[in-house]
This record gives C-alpha cells, sequence and structure tokens, in this order.
C-alpha cells in the first residue's frame, strides 16, 4: 500500500511540475512580449494573413456572439467566398469568441496559447531526453527550464509564421511536435 501511495504521489508531482512549466510558458512569453518586444495590449502581434483575413474573420465571428453559421459563407468577400472552407476555424478562437473576447485580445491571446505549448512540449522533450539518457528521472532545474521557455516560445520558425499571420499553420505544426515528445516521454516513462 505504501508503493501505491508513493507511486501517486509521484505521478502527482510530475503532473503539477508539468502544469507549472506551462504557465511559467505562458507567463514568460506575454513579459517577453511585453517588456522586449515592446508589445502593448492595443497592438495586435500578427500580420500579413492575420490583418487581412483573419481579424475581418474574427470580427464577424464576434458581431454573432460565436456563432460560426454567421460565416460559411461572405457574398462581400472576393465576389463571394465559402470562408469557413477557406480559412477553418480554430477551436481556441472559437472558444475565446464565445467568452467574449475582442478579436484583437483573442488573436493575441491565441498566439501566447501557441507559444506556450510549444515551450512546454520542448521541455517535456529535454527533460524525457535527459531521463533515456541518465536512466533515471530527471527534472529540470527552473534555471534551465527559463531559458528553454524563450528558445522553443520563440523559435524563428513558428515566430516567422506569427508575423505573417499563420498562427493556424503554427498551431497545426504542435501536432507533430506533440507526438515526438509524447514518443519521447512514452519512452522515458515520464
Amino acid at each position: 500500500m505504501k508503493q501505491k501511495d508513493n507511486l501517486q504521489y509521484r505521478r502527482f508531482r510530475l503532473e503539477a511540475d508539468d502544469f507549472l512549466t506551462y504557465l511559467a510558458g505562458l507567463g514568460i512569453s506575454i513579459l517577453t512580449w511585453l517588456l522586449v518586444f515592446g508589445w502593448n495590449f492595443d497592438l495586435i502581434i500578427p500580420g500579413h494573413d492575420g490583418l487581412t483575413l483573419d481579424l475581418p474573420y474574427l470580427s464577424e465571428l464576434a458581431r454573432s456572439k460565436g456563432g460560426w453559421n454567421s460565416i460559411l459563407y461572405r457574398s462581400s468577400w472576393l465576389g463571394g467566398m465559402k470562408l469557413y472552407s477557406v480559412t477553418g476555424l480554430s477551436w481556441v478562437l472559437s472558444f475565446l469568441i464565445r467568452l467574449g473576447f475582442t478579436p484583437y485580445t483573442a488573436m493575441n491571446s491565441f498566439i501566447f496559447f501557441i507559444q506556450s505549448i510549444y515551450a512546454y512540449l520542448g521541455i517535456k522533450s529535454v527533460s524525457s531526453l535527459l531521463t533515456l539518457w541518465k536512466g533515471r528521472p530527471v527534472s529540470l532545474p527552473w534555471h534551465f527550464k527559463v531559458p528553454l521557455i524563450w528558445v522553443f516560445a520563440f523559435a524563428p520558425v513558428i515566430g516567422w509564421r506569427f508575423c505573417y499571420g499563420h498562427s493556424t499553420v503554427a498551431m497545426a505544426s504542435q501536432f507533430f511536435v506533440s507526438l515526438l515528445a509524447g514518443l519521447i516521454s512514452a519512452m522515458a516513462g515520464t
């Protein structure tokens, strides 16, 4: 019985550490945008396609209180466009709009969400690889996690996508990153 309690405690500690790592990634991403890049809450992070496609799309979604039926087809766009079929709708953006977020706030929050997930998955992969390499469970100290959060959350490959307003592409690529992180974690038993 004692061994089972010890195992449950270890699992709880691992899950709590994972959750704190995610929250740290979220907080550090927002603080980095504020303090390093000079961003403020009146500015929108995505550019190009984010401004020309996503922002009007989300504005229409917000006007309909999150009802995606209103964005299926727009006769006023490009001579008639099946908007939903072309651009799709992320569940995160839909959820944020339904919560009452403005389109600006929803788009920026979506970026923070993506960055924090990338940071979490990257750190999880690093700690799992270290566990495999050393042959015992390894928990990264915070003075290693913070720089790794910056490396993974602000990786040029996803930053480039954000600048061009392709945040859904960055979100979709997380599928492959999640598979890799899950595989490594399963191999390490973490």
